[in-house]
């Protein structure tokens, strides 16, 4: 399944993709990116075994940025905890590139960082839940009462 999010003020395109296989990714990248070689984006592949991973492309039509986690469980501590990890990554592509520090040094408060990652976690977990979302995982010892 893939969800997605269009954030109007940093511009990119987020997207959000559970137990898809990679090549489903990868053909939304050059869907955005028609000039983008296939080889590289595989090079960005990673482990794709594990639970989650975040990518980023920035070319000509701006900043795309895919999530791919290959499960997710919405009832699961451990799950949430890598969605919102994955998240976390994404929110610093953003803030980066729009050149807003994300330095607790000089900024302890990172109010622009909390809200962006909880506005991206909320409109996910909100498109899950419209869709009905039921997934599953590997953390057995947390699912015992769903």
């Amino acid at each position: 399944m893939r969800v997605s999010i269009s954030d109007k003020l940093y511009g990119p395109l987020l997207h959000l993709y559970v137990g898809e296989p990679w090549k489903t990714v990868i053909k939304d990248v050059l869907k955005v990116y028609p000039g983008a070689e296939k080889e590289d984006i595989l090079k960005e592949e990673g482990d794709v075994s594990c639970a989650g991973i975040t990518h980023a492309w920035d070319g000509p039509a701006g900043l795309i940025l895919g999530i791919r986690m290959a499960y997710l469980n919405l009832a699961c501590p451990q799950c949430l905890g890598t969605l919102t990890h994955e998240v976390a990554h994404a929110t610093f592509h953003v803030l980066g590139r729009a050149d807003i520090i994300t330095d607790v040094a000089r900024d302890p408060k990172q109010e622009a960082f909390c809200y962006l990652s909880s506005y991206y976690l909320t409109s996910f977990l909100e498109q899950l839940k419209k869709r009905k979302y039921k997934g599953k995982c590997p953390h057995k010892k947390y699912l015992t009462n769903t």
